[in-house]
């Protein structure tokens, strides 16, 4: 498992798990008071994403902050690359990416590997992210636990916190604003006073219980262009509800 920290005292794992009846990787946020870790963005049998935008994902590659497992740029970037579903990427993310490619994978050709991932991107494909009237950025990704139109979407106060924790400066609700879908006070999404009631989440495993597929940053790195660049067979039904362990 690797941790990226994040803003607001919240973290992002990778989680490579290979137990014969859960295998994948789980991308994963958490916060010290939260009693559960909360999915992100899935991929195995029971795919779901995307996680994260692009802005998202640089601000949590390029933010420093110490506690997690590396605080290199590139390798957190390659890290979390799989939960990314963008649509609306800035002219420079190609530049960017095969910079990550060339210094860590020592690509052969990093422009148009950079291409080739960014044009299919993560397990779910793009989405499109926009931020409403409270400051709480969403996507519209059919399979998203970040779309709050589907039906197993974070609560709304995890919403709330997980984009401010990704995008501080837009997380917050402006003066005078109302709180995400007007049924909750802002002290009600600080991080230890949600009240919703998730109906999917999973715990941190404990030492011994996850067989890791990679044990140290550059171990996982290998395998992520193969988790990129393959066709996932879609969900049988439109809104499959995703196996938990």
């Amino acid at each position: 498992m690797f941790t990226v920290p994040v803003a607001d005292g919240l973290s992002l794992h990778v989680l490579y798990e290979n137990a014969e009846d859960d295998a994948g990787v789980h991308y994963l946020i958490t916060h010290p008071d939260w009693e559960h870790a909360e999915f992100l963005a899935r991929d195995d049998g029971h795919w779901r994403g995307p996680g994260l935008s692009w802005p998202e994902l640089i601000g949590a590659a390029d933010n420093g902050l110490p506690g997690g497992t590396t605080t290199d740029p590139d390798t957190r970037l390659l890290l979390l690359l799989p939960a990314l579903g963008d649509a609306d990427l800035p002219a420079d993310a190609g530049r960017r990416l095969a910079a990550c490619l060339r210094n860590r994978l020592g690509a052969a050709e990093p422009g148009r590997l950079a291409a080739a991932v960014l044009r299919r991107q993560g397990m779910a494909g793009r989405a499109r992210w926009s931020t409403g009237a409270a400051g709480v950025r969403v996507d519209d990704g059919r399979y998203s636990f970040r779309n709050p139109g589907n039906r197993d979407a974070l609560p709304d106060c995890r919403l709330a916190q997980v984009s401010a924790a990704l995008t501080p400066r837009q997380g917050a609700a402006p003066p005078g604003g109302t709180p995400f879908h007007g049924d909750r006070s802002p002290d009600d999404c600080r991080p230890g006073a949600c009240r919703a009631a998730p109906p999917r989440h999973r715990h941190l495993p404990p030492p011994g219980r996850v067989h890791h597929l990679a044990r140290r940053p550059d171990d996982g790195l290998p395998t992520l262009l193969t988790t990129l660049l393959r066709r996932t067979p879609r969900p049988g039904t439109p809104h499959a509800r995703p196996r938990l362990a």
